[in-house]
């Protein structure tokens, strides 16, 4: 008789037992898997390339984006017009949208980088298909460093004060989007050591803005806190809050 309880006691732990794991696992929160995984995006800057990005790309596919949704463009003039590179980014974001079969893709830009995604929003076709923009160190409000470069576009357009930024800062800094559900989400990450693009220089309304401590211009591209603050606004960590 007691063997008969205690066996039917077990039962009955095991199963209120079981029944609470399966409670606490489905109540934890799930990640996307590879295949929900918006496709990234780099944006190199002034005198930059796509191996700027070969630290983050990385990075990235450890926390699971497969080979084919990380992705950088390369720009066929790196001195050049922010609005010539929107243009090429255009095209390349059209060719990764077909191969990958996705609807939006998230950009992730460093320097001057920021300002021709932001064109690419606002002026081109960018608003159907970016989800989520981050910028590392961007000139969003110029930069006067860039004045030793003025013998090209892309630095003149960097100037404060330059036609291009004051079109592309005139109202909204960081459009909705086309999507009225889900606006774009904007991240931009500054740093106090960068000595090319001051912190009251990458400020952009509405966005949400994310400090480090001592790297350089060129740093901020290997910085493994930067890895993880991309992480964070990938993972919806953005804002749109004007």
């Amino acid at each position: 008789m007691i063997r008969t309880l205690n066996l039917r006691w077990s039962v009955v732990v095991f199963m209120v037992v079981t029944v609470c794991l399966l409670l606490f696992f489905a109540s934890i929160p799930k990640h996307a898997s590879a295949e929900e995984r918006n496709p990234v995006v780099f944006v190199h800057g002034y005198t930059g390339n796509d191996w700027n990005f070969i630290s983050l790309m990385n990075y990235l596919k450890r926390q699971g984006w497969p080979d084919s949704h990380v992705s950088a463009i390369q720009y066929s003039n790196n001195l050049g017009s922010n609005v010539n590179n929107a243009h090429e980014l255009s095209a390349f974001v059209d060719n990764v949208l077909a191969r990958t079969g996705a609807d939006k893709v998230d950009l992730v830009a460093h320097s001057m980088g920021g300002l021709s995604t932001r064109y690419y929003i606002k002026n081109l076709d960018g608003g159907s298909k970016v989800a989520n923009l981050v910028t590392i160190g961007s000139p969003h409000q110029g930069t006067y460093n860039a004045v030793w470069g003025s013998a090209t576009a892309g630095a003149r357009e960097m100037i404060p004060g330059s036609l291009f930024l004051l079109r592309l800062n005139a109202g909204d800094e960081t459009p909705d989007g086309t999507d009225p559900n889900n606006p774009i989400l904007y991240t931009t990450i500054y740093s106090t050591g960068d000595t090319l693009v001051p912190t009251y220089r990458t400020t952009l309304d509405g966005a949400r803005r994310v400090r480090v401590i001592g790297v350089s211009h060129i740093g901020l591209l290997t910085s493994s806190t930067v890895e993880r603050h991309v992480l964070d606004a990938l993972n919806g960590g953005g804002l749109n809050d004007n």
